[in-house]
């Protein structure tokens, strides 16, 4: 799938409001973040209930992620209509449906066991993707809310493609066409 790549640009912490924190590269554990602390495209921030974090990109404008949210470094990168429509491409190519095969798939005497699905696991696993869902959607609408309208569209493709069945009552379709619109 096609990926747009930062060069090199760095942004810091200016100003944090409650619990924020930064993961810095491919590391998995999340750290408190500090002010002054300098962020690089593969790092990201997350900002918790009644939390916002500024940040000073490297040509001086200020990005605020407001509370609830996470973000990518590298989504705050300034996208070109040709790389918005490479992705858009791209994307579109990659949810392709593969074509049937001429002869049809046989399938023998097949056993199934039946048993319980363990509602314990099925909801937690349920309610940490619907809270990381939150966290990615509130992280583009900081986008949309500064008018990164390219990264927003970007960031919501992303996460209909990760989180395709929440259902939203059409937030993120709202969203993506106010993004295209402006």
């Amino acid at each position: 799938m096609f990926q747009i790549t930062l060069a090199h640009a760095q942004v810091k912490i200016e100003r944090i409001t409650g619990d924020v924190k930064v993961r810095k590269g491919l590391n998995e554990t999340w750290e408190s973040a500090k002010l002054s602390i300098l962020l690089e495209d593969m790092d990201s921030v997350l900002s918790g209930e009644d939390s916002q974090v500024v940040l000073r990109l490297s040509d001086g404008t200020m990005f605020t992620l407001h509370e609830n949210a996470v973000l990518d470094i590298a989504d705050l990168k300034q996208v070109s209509d040709n790389d918005l429509f490479l992705f858009l491409m791209s994307n579109k190519i990659g949810n392709l449906k593969t074509r049937k095969e001429k002869t049809p798939l046989r399938i023998g005497n097949v056993s199934v066991i039946h048993g319980d699905k363990h509602e314990d696991e099925t909801n937690k696993e349920l309610l940490s993707t619907n809270v990381q869902w939150i966290k990615e959607k509130n992280g583009a609408l900081s986008l949309y809310e500064q008018q990164y309208y390219s990264n927003t569209i970007i960031k919501l493709y992303k996460v209909l493609n990760r989180y395709g069945k929440i259902e939203d009552c059409g937030e993120i379709q709202f969203i993506l066409a106010r993004s295209f619109e402006a």
